[in-house]
């Protein structure tokens, strides 16, 4: 038994890691489940240290160089794509300046940030001496500490660091941010505090690693260039996800800064010539997520235990229908979804395609509401 669970193991060091969630058949919602070592994964926790004897420091940045596309297993299909037009480290570098700067004066070095993100740094490589050699190069006069960012790999497999849009089988195309958030002392070169990438989504949630599931036209084949909308698609994600990610992870470090709360976005009205849905008026809200929760564990290979609760009691259907009710803008008028059938609409599967869209839904019948908004799923969905 103890050499199965060690091939598996090994084996699975190979493969990507499941570390999304993930709609499947029938709508059914998985939990994220992060499995390694033997337990369940988290984000690495962060250093920090004593910050009081830092005033000046100098932005160092070499995420934005690459975008790996493609499976991360060892033995998989990837192709790295050069995105160092994107500026994306520009990005970066204005975003902690502006977050930053209550607390510190900036200094301004000259750096390639193209051989600095050469520098191996997975979790099979120890890159200490390489990353001295590279800033004891730079004329750092005046500067206190460097704060550095550069693709990283804690977990998962060493290939696994950067930026990835990770594909695995027809599940939607994952953008990845992996990378690492330092304050290093200009003149020892000593790393004074470090903290690993994340990502809060709400104030009290789990802080968990930086990705995000994206639209199915950005599943790239990884020997096919993208083409100009897909580039300029991807730059849009991964610019609002490594600008969202570098708040969580400076909140991490400690460094007596004021930072929006997690999960904090500025909201901007649409214009009403821009309004989505602009002859609707009335709408009905079903929700019909079942009357039972499922508990999913998935691990390596065949690993795979599933069961299934009642949420009696719970009443979540009426619980969403309110909340979506409240959430609506205004300018709809919410009326009784009349003869809705929530079994029938539990048990609908509404397939991951553009036709799939106009399927009548089995469960609503036609009414003088001018559409329903639904939130449907199997029984199977928690």
């Amino acid at each position: 038994m103890r050499f199965h669970r060690l091939a598996l193991a090994a084996i699975a060091a190979l493969l990507p890691a499941m570390a999304f969630a993930h709609g499947g058949g029938g709508g059914a919602v998985y939990v994220p489940v992060y499995i390694g070592g033997g337990g369940v994964m988290q984000v690495p926790g962060a250093k920090t240290g004593d910050y009081s004897q830092i005033h000046t420091i100098a932005i160092v940045s070499a995420l934005g160089q690459k975008l790996m596309i493609g499976n991360p297993g060892l033995i998989m299909k990837h192709e790295a794509v050069d995105v160092s037009d994107w500026n994306l480290d520009d990005d970066v570098a204005a975003t902690l300046r502006r977050y930053l700067a209550p607390r510190f004066k900036f200094a301004e070095v000259s750096y390639d940030r193209a051989k600095l993100a050469t520098i191996d740094n997975d979790s099979n490589s120890n890159s200490t001496q390489a990353l001295h050699d590279y800033l004891a190069a730079l004329p750092a006069q005046g500067v206190d500490a460097f704060v550095v960012v550069r693709p990283d790999a804690e977990h998962a497999t060493p290939l696994e660091s950067g930026l990835w849009l990770s594909l695995f089988g027809n599940s939607a195309p994952v953008v990845v941010a992996d990378y690492e958030l330092d304050v290093i002392d200009a003149r020892s070169l000593q790393v004074i505090g470090h903290a690993f990438s994340r990502i809060q989504t709400r104030q009290g949630g789990p802080i968990a690693f930086v990705r995000f599931e994206t639209a199915r036209d950005l599943a790239i084949d990884p020997d096919q260039p993208p083409t100009a909308p897909q580039r300029a698609n991807l730059k849009i994600w991964f610019d609002d996800v490594v600008k969202r990610s570098l708040v969580d992870t400076l909140r991490a470090l400690n460094l007596g800064i004021a930072l929006p709360g997690a999960g904090t976005r500025a909201l901007v009205r649409i214009p009403d010539d821009k309004w989505p849905f602009a002859k609707i008026k009335n709408v009905a809200i079903v929700s019909a997520l079942g009357d039972d929760v499922a508990l999913d564990h998935r691990g390596a290979w065949f690993v795979h235990d599933t069961d299934t609760i009642p949420s009696t009691g719970i009443d979540l259907d009426a619980r969403i229908e309110a909340l979506v009710a409240q959430s609506l803008d205004k300018r709809f008028t919410v009326k009784p979804a009349a003869g809705a059938d929530r079994a029938k609409i539990a048990k609908f599967d509404l397939p991951y395609t553009q036709a799939a869209l106009a399927t009548p839904i089995d469960g609503l019948t036609r009414t003088a509401i001018s559409t329903h908004t639904s939130s449907c799923s199997s029984t199977r969905a928690p």
